[in-house]
C-alpha cells in the first residue's frame, strides 16, 4: 500500500500534457472581433477577460501537432487583443519607441515569451508554411485580418497528428481577406506598378515565401487575377512592377459607423 501511495504522488506531480483550455478566450474573441478587426472597449469590460488570460498563463498546450499549433497562434491573437485593451489611449501597436509584439513578455503556456518568440520560436517549430503569417495580428491595421473564430475550434482534438491540414484552408482564406484590403493590394496604371502591403516586403514576410519557391510576382499575380486579369498578366509579363505600401501601424480598432435618422 505504501508503495502503491507513492507511485501515486508520483504521478500526481509528472507534466500534463491535457488540452489547453480557451473556453473563456473563445467566448471573449466571439463577442468582440468583427471583420478581422476588434472593439477594445467590450474587451476591457467582458467578464471574462481576466479568465482568459489566466487560461493563457496557466495552459499546457500539446508539443507538436495542430492543437499545438492552434494554441499557440490563438496564444499570439488573444495577448494581443488583451495589451491593446488594457491601454484605452493606445494609438498604435508601436508606440513611444516600444511594441507589444517585441518588448513585452508575457507568462503562456508555462513559458515567458515575447510575441515575437511566440512567432520565430512556437509556431515558426510547427510549420514552415509562410501562409500562417495571415491568422497573426499584432494589434494593426496593416497586419493580417483576425480569423473568423480562434484556431483551436477549426484545429479540433489534441489527438489530430499532422497541423498543416487543419490549417490550409484557414490560411487560404486570410491571405485572400489580406489582399482583398485595397490598402494591402492595388494597380496605379499610371505609374506603372502594382504596391502590395509592407507586410510582403522582402526583408519582411515576403522572403518567407520566396524561400519555399513562390515568387512574390507569381504570388501576388495569383491574388490578382480575379479582379484584374490583365493587370495580373501584365505583372507577370514585366510590364508592372511590384512597389511597398507603408505599413499603417494605427490600431485595428473597430471604427463605428453611425446611421443618422
Amino acid at each position: 500500500m505504501r508503495i502503491l501511495a507513492a507511485l501515486l504522488a508520483l504521478a500526481s506531480l509528472a507534466p500534463t500534457t491535457a488540452r489547453a483550455d480557451l473556453s473563456a478566450c473563445r467566448e471573449l474573441y466571439a463577442s468582440s472581433v468583427f471583420d478581422g478587426s476588434v472593439d477594445y472597449a467590450r474587451v476591457a469590460a467582458h467578464p471574462q477577460r481576466e479568465a482568459c488570460r489566466q487560461a493563457l498563463t496557466d495552459a499546457r498546450p500539446p508539443e507538436q501537432g495542430a492543437a499545438a499549433l492552434a494554441f499557440w497562434v490563438d496564444a499570439y491573437n488573444l495577448l494581443s487583443i488583451l495589451s491593446i485593451a488594457a491601454e484605452p489611449d493606445r494609438w498604435s501597436a508601436q508606440q513611444d519607441g516600444k511594441s507589444i509584439f517585441r518588448d513585452r513578455v508575457f507568462d503562456v503556456g508555462g513559458k515567458k515569451l515575447t510575441l515575437d518568440q511566440i512567432e520565430h520560436d512556437e509556431i515558426a517549430r510547427l510549420t514552415h508554411d509562410p501562409r500562417i503569417e495571415f491568422l497573426l495580428s499584432c494589434g494593426s491595421r496593416s497586419c493580417a485580418l483576425l480569423p473568423p473564430q480562434v484556431m483551436s475550434t477549426i484545429a479540433g482534438s489534441p489527438e489530430v497528428k499532422g497541423a498543416a491540414q487543419p490549417f490550409d484552408k484557414a490560411m487560404a482564406e486570410g491571405m485572400r481577406r489580406w489582399f482583398a484590403n485595397p490598402d494591402n493590394l492595388r494597380v496605379n496604371r499610371a505609374a506603372g506598378t502594382v504596391e502590395i502591403g509592407q507586410l510582403l516586403q522582402l526583408d519582411w514576410h515576403g522572403a518567407d515565401f520566396e524561400r519555399v519557391g513562390i515568387l512574390l510576382v507569381k504570388l501576388v499575380g495569383d491574388a490578382l487575377e480575379a479582379r484584374d486579369p490583365q493587370a495580373a498578366k501584365d505583372l507577370r509579363k514585366g510590364i508592372l512592377r511590384l512597389t511597398i505600401r507603408p505599413y499603417d501601424w494605427r490600431v485595428n480598432r473597430v471604427r463605428r459607423t453611425y446611421f443618422l435618422p
